[in-house]
This record gives C-alpha cells, sequence and structure tokens, in this order.
C-alpha cells in the first residue's frame, strides 16, 4: 500500500495558511523539511495546477544567484521573468566588482600599481617640515657647490675599491 503524500499535504497547508507567495527555500524552512523535499512537492501541486508562480524574486545587488520562483495557491497563469535590462545588469557588475574595477582604473591611471608607494608616502610626511627642509638645503647646498652627495657618504666603499 502506497504511504499518503505528507510532505505535500503539510507544504499545500503551509501556502494555504500563510495565504502569500513563498519561494522554495522558504517552504522548506517553515515546514521544516529539506528543500528536495518542498521542490518535490511543489512540483506535483504545480502538475495538478494547483500552486503557481505569483512573482520572481531576485538576489539583492551585492549577493549572487538566480532569480527564484515564488509560488502561491491557486490556479494562474505564472507571472514571467523580466530580463534585468542592460543599465540594472552594469550596475549589479559594479556593485559585485568595485574593488576590481578601482584597482584597473588605477592601472589605467598610472601605468602600474606600486603596493609600497602608501608606505613611502606615509613615510615621506610623518617627518616635520623642518627636518624636510634642512634635508632639501643640504642636497642643494651640496649639489650647488658639485659635490654629489652619494658619492661622500660612500667615499669610505670608493676608496677601499
Amino acid at each position: 500500500m502506497a504511504r499518503p503524500p505528507v510532505m505535500r499535504d503539510r507544504v499545500f497547508a503551509l501556502l494555504e495558511k500563510s495565504n502569500r507567495a513563498m519561494t522554495i527555500e522558504k517552504i522548506a524552512e517553515e515546514a521544516e523539511i529539506s528543500v528536495r523535499s518542498a521542490k518535490s512537492a511543489v512540483t506535483y501541486a504545480k502538475s495538478g495546477k494547483l500552486v503557481y508562480i505569483k512573482d520572481w524574486h531576485r538576489p539583492p545587488p551585492g549577493q549572487h544567484g538566480k532569480p527564484a520562483a515564488m509560488y502561491a495557491i491557486g490556479n494562474e497563469p505564472d507571472a514571467e521573468l523580466i530580463p534585468l535590462t542592460q543599465a540594472e545588469y552594469n550596475r549589479r557588475y559594479r556593485q559585485r566588482h568595485h574593488a576590481r574595477l578601482l584597482l584597473k582604473e588605477a592601472v589605467r591611471r598610472n601605468g602600474s600599481i606600486n603596493p609600497f608607494h602608501q608606505l613611502a608616502h606615509a613615510t615621506k610626511h610623518s617627518r616635520s617640515r623642518e627636518a624636510m627642509r634642512s634635508i632639501e638645503a643640504q642636497d642643494t647646498g651640496a649639489r650647488q657647490a658639485g659635490a654629489d652627495p652619494w658619492r661622500n657618504s660612500f667615499q669610505w666603499r670608493l676608496d677601499a675599491a
């Protein structure tokens, strides 16, 4: 003797009681059954024209995933899945890939990315202005005198060679 369709009855009763459209995942969660059982029950109910697709649920722009059908009790025509316009598609793409697009733009603008640039920039600007001025004055004075500051600082290496 065949078992009575307990899961199907539970899913159908849940949809009748809630009186709202639900995705298969939401049905499985509220009926406390597996997603596979909920999908099987909804497919059976849909073939018997007991439920229909009332609307489509799209995941938020930051999340991945396909649109999910929202099922409701009744024998009405299914709602059509309206594809995204190109503008909506582009907006979602930019939101998902924001960091990558910023990096590509920086590479395009600067020619390359130096990961140590920010560190060097912070070190350079952390010194006091007077210290920077004195260093620049020493370099300028040495250049005006015709001396090479790097040669003088490494003179001992040149003498040893």
